[in-house]
């Protein structure tokens, strides 16, 4: 299975697309096919023409040649479904490349306690955050990072990222049709500044005061528990000793993150019951 991986590394790295068939490919088409029928894969000549016209036959064959088990067919089976996600090389590998950014941002924003807090790079939870949301983000919303220049902070990162997290959902979901969310970073004297700016409608005035309350919620009811902005609170404030401001008006929102830039440790907040 690792020889397996390597060659699909390799053939990531060396991949350029070519989907006419000549003399030369026809014939790889049948050599392949032949070898594919005697190890006994199943669907030979369909996985040949594929990997071919994918220009991952010899990657294939150097497999082949190294792997000899009554599995081969699993795993050629498996590199050919793989291999089907997309005939477009970029697709391919940017969809590989985003399950695996996915994968690790899911691990880490699914790691919310931590002992103490750590060395971090402030836009690298960002952008975990940002992978999270990726689905709900890319059809109709810009989002625009401002980042300054930001040494490693010692924070909660893996909490840090249900707060970038929260703050983009509610934020995204204020904007009706397109619009654009601004992230702004920057040192201020002793803390850490996080903007992000939305333009959507904006949150009424006689409620902002209320809305980092535990529980209390703005959506129909089954849309939210309304835990979002009060665990966002309870982070910044109570884990991180940092604040947060919010200035709102029809077309522009604004959330202020200030962090401190060295936490001390601090005990984590109970989980709502």
């Amino acid at each position: 299975l690792t020889f397996l991986l390597t060659v699909m590394i390799n053939y990531l790295d060396d991949y350029s697309p070519s989907f006419t068939q000549d003399n030369n490919s026809r014939l790889r088409i049948r050599n392949l096919t032949n070898l594919l029928k005697d190890k006994g894969v199943t669907n030979h000549r369909n996985i040949a023409r594929k990997f071919v016209d994918l220009k991952a036959d010899t990657h294939l064959m150097e497999f082949l040649s190294h792997y000899d088990s009554d599995k081969v067919s699993i795993y050629v089976n498996f590199m050919h479904d793989l291999l089907s996600i997309n005939r477009s090389a970029s697709s391919i590998a940017m969809a590989i490349q985003s399950v695996k950014r996915i994968v690790v941002a899911l691990r880490s924003y699914s790691h919310v306690k931590q002992e103490i807090p750590e060395w971090t790079n402030i836009h690298d939870v960002i952008e975990t955050s940002l992978i999270i949301l990726a689905n709900k983000l890319k059809h109709r919303i810009t989002v625009i990072k401002n980042y300054g220049d930001i040494p490693p902070v010692r924070v909660y990162g893996d909490e840090l990222s249900q707060v970038w997290t929260n703050i983009i959902m509610n934020a995204a979901q204020a904007i009706e049709g397109e619009g654009t969310i601004t992230i702004s970073t920057e040192i201020l004297e002793e803390w850490l500044l996080v903007s992000i700016n939305d333009t959507g409608a904006g949150v009424p005035e006689h409620i902002q005061k209320k809305i980092f309350e535990a529980f209390f919620t703005t959506k129909k009811k089954g849309e939210g528990s309304g835990l979002g902005l009060g665990i966002v609170s309870r982070i910044v404030n109570d884990r991180h000793k940092g604040r947060i401001e919010l200035d709102s008006t029809p077309g522009s929102t604004t959330f202020r993150i200030y962090l401190p830039l060295n936490v001390e440790v601090v005990e984590s907040p109970k989980e709502e019951s």
